[in-house]
């Protein structure tokens, strides 16, 4: 009896989990998602994954990112029709968390959930490059998904979890509850200027905007809340959708840094196998390796290089730097 008791409880939870999704998700918010339309495309539930329910505990309310996303998309005038994609989108870390590799307790390794709250700037920023990339390869889909991860992180990197008691700090899973329930009721920014100055706000390179996103960091009065959120919000969005024409200036420096670590690199590989070959006819052959270490180091080292490169690939002008070595020989 106790074994036909067991399965009769597993049964009945898997058909109540069954009932939940088909219905909608755990949650209403989760039944939304499919109405909307991005131009030629429309976020299917295999967009966002199998995962359609709500995380409790540490996440801005869904009903904030949506607002906040809505209202910057809006404020720069890009496609009405996108807007509701973009704004589902926002969710999606929640939906379909980010994994990370965690150390518990007993020293035990496992996968966790990425932190929301504590805003890492590298994370937001491979979401940014991917939101870039795939829109310069106009691939729609994989631009308003990573376009939402990154944008969710930004509005939650704004909400504290710590309150204050004298001069100590700690975390308060009630206090930080308050402050996003609060959040639902506060007004988005209408401060006229500033908007327009955000929606001019020029930002050219992806180093310009990596420093705008470091500066993402917890806050506790709700009104800062959501005017940063909502700054950060737009100026994120304008920097990746704006721009597509590589300026004159950074191209130069590009093709000038380019054909210079092209040279550098043909000159340290005739340089560094001039010295090889002797070490590893009289010595060992594990200085073979030497040539490659030294390519390898200059490489990395060439600071210069390496942020006009990227400046180009942000503009989806970078090249392959073997098209430099073919078209500039070294001269003396």
């Amino acid at each position: 009896y106790f074994h036909r008791y067991n399965y009769l409880k597993i049964i009945i939870k898997i058909f109540g989990i069954f009932v939940s999704v088909w219905g909608g998700g755990f949650e209403k918010e989760g039944g939304e998602l499919d109405k909307y339309h991005a131009s030629s495309f429309s976020l299917q539930k295999d967009f966002i994954g199998t995962s359609t329910y709500k995380l409790k505990g540490d996440q801005m309310k869904w009903e904030t990112h949506r607002r906040i996303t809505k209202f910057a998309w809006r404020k720069l005038n890009l496609p009405e029709r996108w807007t509701g994609s973009v704004a589902e989108a926002s969710l999606l870390p929640d939906r379909v968390p980010d994994k990370t590799l965690k150390v518990g307790s007993s020293g035990k390794v496992y996968e966790g959930r990425v932190p929301h709250h504590e805003p890492n700037p590298d994370l937001i920023m491979k979401h940014i490059w991917k939101a870039r990339l795939s829109l310069l390869k106009r691939d729609r889909i994989q631009f308003v998904k990573s376009l939402g991860y990154a944008l969710h992180y930004i509005q939650d990197g704004m909400v504290s979890m710590n309150k204050k008691f004298l001069f100590f700090s700690y975390k308060s899973y009630e206090a930080h509850e308050k402050i996003e329930e609060d959040l639902r009721l506060v007004p988005l920014p209408s401060n006229a200027k500033l908007i327009e100055k955000c929606t001019k706000t020029v930002i050219k390179t992806p180093q310009q905007l990596e420093r705008v996103i470091q500066k993402v960091s917890p806050r506790e009065d709700i009104e800062n809340i959501m005017l940063l959120a909502s700054v950060y919000t737009l100026v994120t969005i304008g920097a990746i959708v704006n721009g597509n024409k590589f300026p004159e200036s950074y191209k130069r420096n590009y093709l000038h840094y380019a054909d210079r670590h092209a040279k550098f690199l043909l000159a340290s590989t005739l340089i560094s196998l001039v010295i090889t070959l002797p070490l590893i006819y009289f010595s060992s052959i594990l200085f073979v390796f030497f040539p490659f270490i030294v390519i390898y180091s200059i490489h990395k080292l060439d600071f210069s290089y390496s942020r006009s490169a990227k400046i180009a690939e942000w503009y989806g002008e970078k090249k392959s730097i073997l098209k430099f070595l073919m078209r500039s020989p070294i001269r003396i």
